[in-house]
Parts: C-alpha cells; sequence; structure tokens
C-alpha cells in the first residue's frame, strides 16, 4: 500500500492544504470560516517561505436542502477523496477544517494497522448518539473514528478503517461529562489529562504514553481542536472551557511525536475567528502547521 510521510532527509514539502470550511452541515458559518481567516493571517506565505510547495484546496458539496448529518458525511466523503488525490500526488495532506469529525477523511487511506492518533483536544469526543446529550455530531469524532458508531454512513467513506482504541493518545482534555469519563476508563485509549501535564509538565505525562504507542505503530495522524489551548492566551471558539495549554505546551508535544513517529497526515480544527480579536490563536495554527512539518 503506497504509505508517505514527511521525508526527514528532505525538509521541503509538497503539501496539500485543504481547507474544509463546514460547521455542523453549514458552509461558512462559525467555526466553518476558521480556515479561510488562517490562510488569510498568512499560513500559506509562511510554508512557501520555509521553502515548501503549498496547493491550496477547498471542499464543498452542493445540495438544495442542508442537514447536519447528511451534509457532514458527504463533506467527510469528499475530503477522503481529496486526500487519497493529495496521497497519490506524493502531497502532504494538511487540513484545516471546521469540525473534528472530520478526521474520518483526512486519515482515510493511511495503513490503520501501523497507524496511530494523536488527539490534542479540550474534549473527548467520545460520545454516540445514544450518549450524546447535545446530540451535537462534533463530540462523536473519536468514537467514530474507533468504529463505535454511525457503521452505515461511514461504510461509505473510500478507504476509511476503524483505528484499535490501543492506538490512540488523547492529551490535553479538561471538559468531559460522565457518560465521556466511563467511556475511556473503559477504553484502551491513553489519556493524558490536562491536569496530569499542569502537574507534571509535559515531557513526563506523554513521553510514556508515546513509548507504549511505539510499540505497536510507527506513523501517526496528528489532530488539534485549537479548544486545547487556553482561552485566556488563544480563544478558539464558543467553548471557553476553563485552563487548557499553552501554545508551548502544544509545540512541545509536536515535536516530543515528531522524535518517535512518522506523521501521515495532520488536521487543525474548531476555531471560529469571532473569537479571537487579536489574532492570537490564527498564529497559533500556524506555528502549529509549519512545526508538523518541519
Amino acid at each position: 500500500m503506497f504509505m508517505l510521510a514527511i521525508d526527514w532527509r528532505n525538509p521541503h514539502l509538497h503539501i496539500s492544504l485543504i481547507q474544509v470550511p463546514y460547521d455542523s452541515g453549514h458552509r461558512n458559518l462559525r467555526m466553518g470560516t476558521g480556515p479561510e481567516k488562517i490562510i488569510r493571517s498568512g499560513l500559506k506565505t509562511e510554508l512557501v517561505n520555509a521553502g515548501h510547495e503549498v496547493h491550496l484546496k477547498s471542499i464543498q458539496v452542493e445540495s438544495q436542502f442542508h442537514t447536519e448529518n447528511w451534509t457532514s458525511f458527504s463533506v467527510i466523503r469528499e475530503l477522503a477523496n481529496q486526500v487519497c488525490e493529495s496521497r497519490t500526488s506524493n502531497e502532504f495532506p494538511l487540513v484545516l477544517a471546521g469540525n473534528c469529525n472530520t478526521c474520518i477523511g483526512t486519515i482515510s487511506g493511511v495503513d490503520t494497522e501501523k497507524t496511530g492518533v494523536i488527539w490534542l483536544d479540550a474534549h473527548g469526543d467520545i460520545n454516540t448518539p445514544e450518549t450524546t446529550q447535545s446530540g451535537f455530531l462534533d463530540g462523536m469524532g473519536l468514537s467514530m473514528l474507533t468504529g463505535k458508531c454511525w457503521k452505515r454512513m461511514l461504510e461509505q467513506v473510500d478507504g476509511f478503517k476503524p483505528i484499535d482504541e490501543a492506538h490512540i493518545l488523547l492529551a490535553g482534555a479538561r471538559d468531559l461529562d460522565e457518560h465521556e469519563k466511563e467511556m475511556l476508563r473503559d477504553s484502551r485509549i491513553k489519556l493524558a489529562h490536562y491536569d496530569q501535564i499542569r502537574k507534571v509538565g509535559v515531557e513526563q505525562t506523554i513521553t510514556p504514553l508515546l513509548t507504549l504507542m511505539r510499540k505497536a505503530v510507527d506513523s501517526v495522524y496528528f489532530h488539534i481542536d485549537l479548544d486545547v489551548l487556553d482561552p485566556t492566551v488563544a480563544p478558539a471558539n464558543h467553548l471557553l472551557e476553563p485552563g487548557g495549554l499553552d501554545i508551548d505546551d502544544v509545540l512541545l508535544i509536536i515535536r516530543a511525536v515528531k522524535e518517535r513517529f512518522r506523521i501521515v497526515s495532520a488536521a487543525i480544527t474548531a476555531y471560529a475567528p469571532k473569537f479571537d480579536e487579536k489574532g492570537v490563536t490564527a498564529h497559533a495554527a500556524s506555528l502549529f502547521a509549519k512545526e508538523l512539518v518541519s
């Protein structure tokens, strides 16, 4: 199977920078406005100045009547096709998306038996239609990724195969409802809780978990939900949960992962520019993107 990853001997990459400007099935609303804002803040220019060749792309699905679930899965399917085309063209897929459930499209086509997931998020994203209290599809990303829900819909996504829970690291979570806490306790997902990171630091919390993952997988999909950041420093969206990681914490995690794994695809998600009046979060997104491909 074709397997693309960053070639550390060649720091100049062909990057497919894919915008997914959707939030809950709506285009260019709320977090759906984030991808364009990050681009306008200079990300493409910065990547080009770093020596990369960048191909800017955008996802759009046509429908006369938009519903959250149908449109969201249509977006996921189209993204999966775009990622597949990018990988076939030897381009690194770097996705900017409104919702975290786009992870399905971003990871499709990857050899999931040897690929793990690094997931940075303030939330667990492990609800299902049976456990959710909000009905928010975007709170089900990890459950979808592990094949726990929406199975018939996921069967329609070309190249998708569920990820083994033991191959997933969730880092920075600090807002978990009781169902999510129970599901995480019963799962094999590795959890680097925000409180633990704050208590002993990034290195001591993350390193043992990455070491365990490295025994099973040698490459990863890297997912950053920007609300993992402290909203008093870098507000990402309407879910302004107290606490959160510093920008430097996230950069340290990216570097620790790069020391141990190949990164085969990556996504930066959940950014609503209206909450980021000073542009700090958009700048942080650019820093993370550049670090992921450096």
